[in-house]
């Protein structure tokens, strides 16, 4: 049963559409798209498993795994004061509190916060954007959420890996032009790329996000599975992601 919220001025409510979950967002801040429930389901973690969130935001992602994957505990780490606020109010709405921890600081502190080698699963939705790139004219939240202002990917790559235990998962959501450079960094940080998802927003468009799945000091072996489609062309999801949307 949801316990009750009080909204603030300019929030909503939304809802998950699964397991009656729901999730506090402000439209004029930064709401969370496809790409954070696509990532979310991706992730493949069981009762023994410690994960973190890295740039929580809303709180969907840590949200959808506490609830799916049934982990010991989620860490979501955040460094906006508004989106903290509402991530944290989030856990307490859903009756998770003793499932997610909501923890306000930059992502470059989490491994201070946590510990090395704390973590058997890391799970990020970065700012996809170099800083300079794209429309610079948008809110100090927005911008954050979207370009590297406040972090690199170069400092979550290296975050994943010193979080993560040997033999841990990194999965990340990424721009598909940046790939390369994603593999080169994972690869350089001894993040062993096993499994990369490319997602196709419809059938008829090519693939512009990938989410990749790496291992801290893994075995060569890559899987690469046939693209997920998002839309078909009437803009309804497909079957295949309504499919993320029911419960296991």
């Amino acid at each position: 049963m949801l316990s009750k919220v009080n909204l603030k001025v300019g929030e909503r409510l939304d809802d998950l559409e699964y397991d009656g979950l729901k999730i506090i967002q402000n439209p004029s801040l930064y709401c969370f798209t496809s790409d954070s429930i696509l990532l979310a389901n991706m992730v493949r973690a069981g009762s023994k498993d410690t994960v973190c969130d890295l740039g929580t935001g809303s709180g969907i992602i840590a949200t959808i795994i506490a609830t799916k994957c049934n982990p010991k505990k989620v860490y979501g780490i955040e460094l906006q004061d508004s989106m903290f606020d509402m991530a944290k109010r989030s856990v307490i709405l859903n009756n998770l509190e003793d499932k997610i921890e909501i923890i306000h600081s930059p992502m470059q502190k989490a491994t201070e916060i946590l510990g090395k080698n704390s973590m058997t699963r890391v799970v990020c939705n970065p700012p996809y954007q170099k800083v300079g790139a794209g429309d610079t004219q948008l809110k100090d939240e927005i911008a954050i959420c979207r370009h590297e202002i406040e972090v690199t990917l170069e400092e979550i790559v290296v975050v994943a890996r010193d979080l993560l235990k040997f033999g841990g998962k990194f999965y990340i959501v990424h721009q598909a032009k940046r790939l390369a450079t994603l593999i080169n960094l994972l690869e350089n940080n001894n993040l062993r790329v096993k499994q990369i998802n490319m997602i196709q927003p419809k059938s008829t468009k090519n693939v512009d996000t990938v989410i990749v799945e790496a291992v801290k000091n893994g075995n060569e072996g890559l899987i690469i599975p046939p693209a997920i489609i998002v839309n078909n062309e009437d803009n309804s999801l497909t079957d295949k992601v309504k499919e993320f949307y029911k419960k296991d």
